[in-house]
């Protein structure tokens, strides 16, 4: 608690930024608010090539973003115009952990807090670097101020070389009969990972026989299409891949590709994060769970990222399957999973548009039982695209959003909207207050990132930028409050 509270953020100008975020006072033994002043920012140096492409064309003397006139083809205006060229888009994960910090055997390990990241290439660079080719970098900030690199690597050229000489990568490719044979052999050294973008990672240990180890996991959509026809006319599909890396040098350990098939085989969008499952409490994770854009909930293995059951198969799948895309992380309570629907940037908000939230219980063998049933239902048009939150009573916190894509910008779309829901997780009706009403809050905007639930308040943030608060005490039922330091 010595050390000073930072704030680490990815964003579109290519760079993780580090804030300084507030000093441990040992008398209050409690950290002050900080300044928000920025300490340094990194640039991954894949990204170098193609930062000379990050354009800015202003706005027109006497025409503001207010006033611009939106593009009638998608809406956008058309200034001022920001062309994102390389992006450190993806959600940081950090944590301790007892390391070898110098890949040095003989000296003692030592507890180091590390945070691996992800980045892409939306434009070819200088060098001819690959768009969207999957970029992820770990760095040592045990001290915030003096930040140091373990590894950067990128997983999309033509051989994989993503390995180190002797360790094969284990491949599973689902649907199993999707896929043809072409994909089950030889693959240790062939095959590119085909890595696109991600939107973060999730960091956990994992029993590797009596061993322990320490893997980072991430989910990403592919760079291009896959052939998976068994024929000589080509069947090209769109799908997702989930990677096993190694913590301490990017390797990757296993790879497990998923195709997306029937109405959903044209899908193209990043995967949500993936959450992992510590089945029995013993403190490693055995199980990786995540939705795709199919309505598909996959659990696999943490060890070889093959399915929980033998079949290869998903362990659920909602009922309207691409209509009702996964496109959120997953929220993990002991055994139990708790997710949303709708989450994808291609979906219209119809009024008609079906979408809910789903609970299920999933045991070692991949058996599933429904907690909901029916499952939640939400309002016309809502989605989910941020993760539920269970709290330690068994409280489910979720937000939705109606009139949002992630696509657009706050100045350029229609009002949106969004819900606080306070579910009861073992039945899936809303909580009760004390005076017996709903707990159930309109918010006025749409609902995109993570709830946060700490000393009886409620954080959450909307579209536009809105950081609202709820709670007792200190605050009121709702309040919002503008960001104090700019």
């Amino acid at each position: 608690a010595s050390r000073d509270r930072v704030v680490f953020v990815g964003g579109h100008d290519g760079m993780l930024h580090a804030f300084y975020a507030g000093t441990w006072n040992t008398s209050t033994e409690t950290y002050s608010v900080g300044t928000g002043k920025e300490i340094w920012a990194y640039i991954p140096s894949t990204l170098l090539g193609s930062l000379q492409k990050m354009t800015f064309t202003d706005c027109s003397p006497g025409e503001t973003i207010i006033s611009c006139v939106p593009d009638a083809s998608n809406n956008y205006c058309v200034c001022p115009i920001f062309s994102v060229a390389v992006t450190v888009d993806g959600s940081p994960a950090l944590g301790d952990f007892f390391v070898d910090h110098d890949n040095n055997p003989a000296t003692v390990k030592q507890w180091r807090t590390i945070l691996v990241a992800t980045a892409k290439v939306m434009t070819p660079g200088a060098s001819s670097v690959s768009v969207n080719q999957g970029i992820i970098f770990a760095l040592d900030v045990t001290d915030p101020y003096s930040p140091s690199v373990l590894w950067e690597r990128t997983y999309n050229a033509a051989v994989n070389t993503s390995v180190s000489p002797g360790n094969a990568i284990k491949r599973n490719y689902y649907p199993p009969s999707t896929f043809t044979t072409t994909y089950t052999t030889g693959e240790n050294t062939s095959f590119a990972p085909n890595m696109g973008d991600a939107k973060g990672v999730a960091i956990g240990r994992v029993q590797v026989g009596t061993t322990l180890d320490t893997y980072v996991f991430l989910t990403s959509r592919w760079v291009s299409q896959v052939d998976v026809s068994a024929t000589a006319t080509p069947h090209n599909v769109w799908g997702l891949s989930v990677f096993a890396l190694d913590f301490y040098s990017g390797d990757i350990r296993w790879e497990t590709k998923i195709a997306y098939t029937g109405d959903a085989e044209g899908v193209n969008e990043p995967p949500a994060t993936p959450a992992l499952l510590d089945y029995g409490n013993n403190g490693t994770y055995d199980y990786v769970v995540l939705g795709d854009m199919q309505g598909r909930l996959w659990v696999l293995k943490s060890i070889d990222g093959k399915t929980i059951n033998s079949t290869g198969a998903p362990a659920y799948t909602v009922g309207n399957g691409a209509n009702e895309p996964i496109g959120a992380p997953v929220a993990i309570y002991n055994n139990t999973i708790v997710f949303g629907t709708g989450g994808r940037d291609s979906l219209q908000n119809e009024s008609t548009t079906p979408y809910h939230l789903y609970a299920i219980e999933i045991n070692s063998k991949g058996e599933v039982t429904d907690l909901w049933t029916p499952p939640y239902a939400l309002n016309a048009g809502e989605k989910i695209w941020s993760s539920p939150v269970i709290d330690s009573t068994g409280a489910v916190y979720v937000g939705t959003a109606k009139g949002y894509t992630d696509v657009g910008r706050p100045d350029m779309m229609s009002a949106s909207s969004g819900r606080l829901l306070v579910l009861e997780l073992s039945t899936g009706t809303l909580k009760k207050d004390s005076s017996n009403n709903d707990m159930v809050i309109d918010l006025g905007g749409a609902v995109i990132g993570d709830i946060a639930i700490e000393s009886n308040h409620v954080t959450l943030q909307l579209f536009d930028g809105t950081t609202i608060q709820i709670g007792g005490g200190d605050f009121t039922s709702t309040v919002s409050q503008e960001n104090p330091i700019k």
